[in-house]
């Protein structure tokens, strides 16, 4: 580990600052680029150094846009980079007051934010954008948003409170959103048909966290959908939002359930953690704990996160593993469920 890395997991800034002045203008590795950012993202976080944060932060980004324009067809990689950076200058502006700079940054990250849909960075724009634009203008980019496929679950709630605020009830709100998103559904879904499985899922017995028991075999006749997580597991917990989002939007359909099955859990107080974290993040999902590993061993789920969606004869139609984004994610459920109905 580089001296720069390890001063950042200590949050050891004056030592980072320390060690970055006897580098001088000798950036070496890439890595030392990216760790300056992210000791300058971590200053900005925290509200301290600004002004030292801000020089570092407007040198780095430089740096990734002439990497940006120097790479073959701009790469991806290298677009994302120049975004990440650009939305860290635009959230140290914002810290600062300057607003509306801010905002014009965050627009051109998310110009190259297209293809990684990173949430966090459409998720800081769309926040900032709440403070500075009109309702029906934000509407308006939210609609454009998840018509482009950049939805976020954060986006989807905000629509949906908007929607409430306008029809006085959920209720059309899932035809109004798929007069955006449903041409894409539509080609995931085409796409996923030739993926289904006809596999007998594996029966399970579990305890959720309030000791009620839960099998498979319980829940025929329903559409199920597994998570298999940990609370250790960062992609896990990453693909948390978009999940809540499909757990509300099926949350009165009485034919789908989705079950959140901890496992590969570390330590002695597996069940305390679980039950912690779904109360600080106020997930509302059912969580049933697999203390022996034993049922993520029966689905073969040896990397997590990993979903499987079985239907109601309790066939596995599905199973899918990783974490790309909100976007990409609740598509792929829900087109998965109409496919397994």
């Amino acid at each position: 580990m580089t001296p720069l890395y390890a001063y950042l997991e200590a949050e050891d800034f004056d030592g980072f600052k320390r060690y970055l002045a006897k580098l001088g203008e000798v950036t070496g590795t890439e890595r030392i680029h990216f760790a300056t950012a992210a000791y300058a993202r971590r200053l900005v976080r925290k509200g301290i150094d600004l002004d030292f944060a801000s020089q570092l932060i407007q040198k780095e980004r430089a740096w990734a846009k002439q990497k940006m324009l120097q790479a073959a067809d701009e790469s991806e990689g290298r677009r994302f980079a120049y975004a990440m950076f650009t939305a860290d200058y635009a959230a140290l502006l914002s810290k600062k007051g300057e607003k509306q700079k801010a905002l014009d940054l965050y627009k051109e990250a998310m110009t190259y934010n297209t293809h990684r849909k990173e949430a966090d960075l459409t998720n800081a724009y769309l926040a900032l954008a709440t403070e500075m634009v009109s309702k029906s203008q934000l509407k308006a980019e939210m609609e454009t948003l998840v018509k482009n496929g950049m939805a976020t679950a954060r986006i989807i709630d905000k629509m949906r409170t908007f929607y409430v605020e306008e029809k006085g009830s959920e209720t059309g709100f899932d035809s109004y959103l798929a007069s955006f998103n449903g041409d894409k559904l539509q080609e995931k879904i085409k796409s996923l048909q030739k993926e289904m499985l006809n596999e007998q899922a594996p029966d399970f017995h579990l305890k959720d966290l309030n000791g009620k028991s839960v099998s498979l075999a319980g829940l025929r006749g329903k559409t199920v959908v597994l998570d298999f997580w940990a609370t250790w597991c960062g992609p896990c917990k990453a693909a948390f939002p978009a999940m809540q989002a499909m757990v509300n939007k099926y949350k009165n359909d009485p034919e789908v359930q989705f079950l959140f099955i901890d496992t590969y859990e570390r330590g002695d107080a597996k069940e305390k953690n679980a039950r912690d974290y779904m109360t600080q993040m106020k997930y509302t999902f059912q969580v049933l704990m697999d203390n022996t590993d034993e049922v993520a061993k029966k689905y073969n789920a040896k990397n997590i996160p990993a979903k499987f969606v079985i239907d109601k004869n309790g066939m596995l139609r599905f199973r899918a593993a990783g974490f790309s984004s909100d976007a990409d994610l609740m598509e792929e459920i829900e087109a998965m469920i109409t496919l397994s109905k």
